[in-house]
């Protein structure tokens, strides 16, 4: 965004994937278009909207993976995007990830590095 100016705790990878999220009752979920992932969450681009601080699962289904990783996340931004229209940019934190989960996330993103 602001290139050598934007500082940030953890670099971003591009990811253009499909991933799933849902909400953490589970009471809907809907496919969303990945932008860009790092260890602390993943930017996507979406029809629907979410709210600033709700609590959403994001499951990214990759080869690395025999069951799809489900990452507990919270909704940091929004941002209403003028092209494609009526798409959302959706910022989401992860959070609470367990030793396994996280590991799993770890391996995704050195194979997106690997890949680069």
């Amino acid at each position: 965004m602001f290139g050598f100016f934007e500082k940030r705790k953890f670099k971003r990878l591009t990811y253009n994937e499909t991933v799933t999220i849902s909400k953490n009752n589970n009471s809907s979920s809907f496919e969303a278009k990945g932008d860009n992932i790092s260890e602390g969450g993943i930017a996507i681009k979406s029809t629907f909207s979410l709210n600033v601080g709700e609590q959403v699962i994001v499951e990214i289904q990759h080869k690395l993976y025999d069951a799809p990783l489900k990452l507990k996340s919270q909704v940091q931004h929004e941002i209403k995007l003028t092209n494609p229209a009526d798409t959302n940019m959706i910022g989401l934190k992860f959070h609470k990830a367990s030793k396994n989960d996280n590991k799993k996330l770890m391996q995704l993103l050195s194979e997106l590095t690997r890949l680069k």
